[in-house]
């Protein structure tokens, strides 16, 4: 694709996204663009245009929330995926302590256990422990995901097992 094309490919996006009401940054809470992309009616096309344009993938809003934590929270697969290989840190901590993997099932989907495995593998902490005592293992528990919970011991079991001499 030539330079101009793409260009114009992508004022066009741009267009189409801020007439959707769509903005980099919103007025009201500041929402860093790929938190505001995660919520928007045109959600692929925002989120990746965001990436493409560089978005920082791991910017927070005022409590510390990513984008990372949001996909998480909101059982989104697609996008922990997007986020994980756009270099998204999945321990940064918000500001009650938490992060992405003690987010995990809010909401309840199916993918809480696919979505941990994604987290773990690219390296969260699984002994991070929040402000309030929460850890990944705790909020499996909570939640009473069997296959979650046993995800989590194993990768905790493998993690004192590597580091055992």
């Amino acid at each position: 694709m030539s330079h101009l094309k793409k260009t114009l490919s992508l004022v066009l996006l741009s267009v189409l996204i801020t007439t959707a009401g769509i903005y980099l940054k919103t007025a009201s809470d500041n929402m860093p663009n790929l938190l505001t992309a995660l919520h928007s009616p045109l959600k692929p096309i925002a989120f990746r245009l965001h990436l493409l344009l560089g978005a920082d993938s791991d910017e927070q809003t005022s409590h510390g929330q990513t984008a990372l934590m949001e996909a998480s929270s909101l059982c989104s697969l697609k996008y922990v995926k997007l986020l994980l290989k756009a270099g998204s840190n999945p321990n940064i901590k918000n500001v009650h302590g938490e992060t992405a993997i003690m987010q995990i099932g809010f909401n309840g989907s199916g993918d809480s256990y696919l979505i941990a495995n994604e987290l773990i593998m690219a390296g969260a902490d699984l002994n991070a422990v929040s402000d309030n005592g929460m850890t990944a293992l705790v909020n499996a528990t909570k939640l009473g995901d069997v296959r979650l919970i046993k995800l989590i011991k194993e990768a905790l079991s493998e993690e004192s097992t590597v580091s055992d001499p």
